[in-house]
């Protein structure tokens, strides 16, 4: 089934400050010389997870067009992008050229689980229309977020809402860092260098390995020392020196809400990851003067 725009989207589900929490940006609520860009990366996530999920994940009012109601044996309409929080007009063209609007008592919106169903009322029925194309526009409100009939569902899944900070972390204009755990990372490496490559054909061509971390190790496991040696033999200095140890206290933190740094900041995770960040600087700060190029 066709259908259009007729309202765009005013509230996306990814406020600017998400994004740039998830996006490790400073000065979170202030402004950043990035943020147009990353208001046109949320806009374009919303879009290309609308596009894969089939439905409207923020309010937004469409229109539906068919070129004529369905017959009795089946009078049900099912609109385009769920979930469908209320229905604005049904119109029609009738047989003689004139537009008409059906009575909202004439038809109801079916509200178990997402609702997108619309179907005539005990005692109606739909009308005859003109025989031609878009005889029939149904507008209606719908998306996570609307008022209505479906509001019960509005609440944006979870799942969706992190595919969507992915996209807009891989669509960033900046460089990838990726923790590898011992165990994935054989089979890892493959998936990774196509994800990045896919990416950077498709939708950021600037789009580069930062550096690949060594986590959950344990230096007495062979798998693991084999493993991280091939990764050392395969990226080279793309892997960072630092590696992060099976830590009991890592596994603790996130059930507290906290960071391993004001968990347990004495533990071998804490510690690791300072290291990490202290690695990370210095590389930045040898790849500046690189990148300015040699100076008179």
């Amino acid at each position: 089934m066709k259908f259009k725009v007729i309202t765009a989207v005013g509230t996306e589900p990814i406020t600017r400050a998400e994004a740039k929490l998830h996006l490790g940006l400073d000065d979170m609520s202030g402004s950043h010389p990035d943020d147009a860009i990353i208001d046109a990366l949320i806009t374009g996530a919303r879009q290309h997870a609308e596009h894969y999920t089939k439905r409207a994940l923020a309010q937004q009012t469409l229109e539906a067009a068919l070129d004529a109601f369905p017959d009795s044996d089946d009078d049900r309409i099912d609109l385009p992008r769920a979930p469908v929080a209320s229905i604005t007009s049904v119109k029609y063209t009738d047989t003689s050229g004139t537009e008409q609007t059906i009575s909202g008592s004439a038809y109801a919106l079916s509200t178990y689980g997402e609702s997108r169903t619309v179907a005539p009322t005990s005692g109606n029925y739909w009308p005859a229309t003109q025989d031609i194309p878009d005889a029939v526009r149904i507008r209606y409100v719908t998306g996570y977020g609307a008022t209505g009939a479906g509001a019960e569902y509005a609440t944006l899944p979870k799942a969706v809402r992190q595919g969507m900070l992915m996209h807009i972390s891989l669509t960033y204009p900046r460089n990838v860092f990726t923790p590898a755990e011992r165990e994935a990372m054989e089979t890892a490496r493959d998936s990774l260098l196509n994800t990045i490559k896919a990416v950077k054909t498709r939708l950021n061509p600037k789009l580069e390995l930062e550096g690949i971390l060594r986590t959950m190790f344990d230096l007495r496991n062979n798998l693991g020392n084999d493993v991280s040696n091939q990764l050392v033999k395969h990226f080279g200095d793309k892997v960072f020196r630092t590696v992060v140890p099976r830590n009991v206290r890592l596994a603790e933190a996130p059930s507290h809400g906290l960071p391993i740094s004001m968990y347990d900041r004495e533990s071998r995770g804490a510690i690791a990851y300072l290291g990490l960040a202290g690695e990370m600087l210095r590389h930045e700060r040898s790849a500046k003067p690189a990148a300015a190029g040699p100076t008179n």
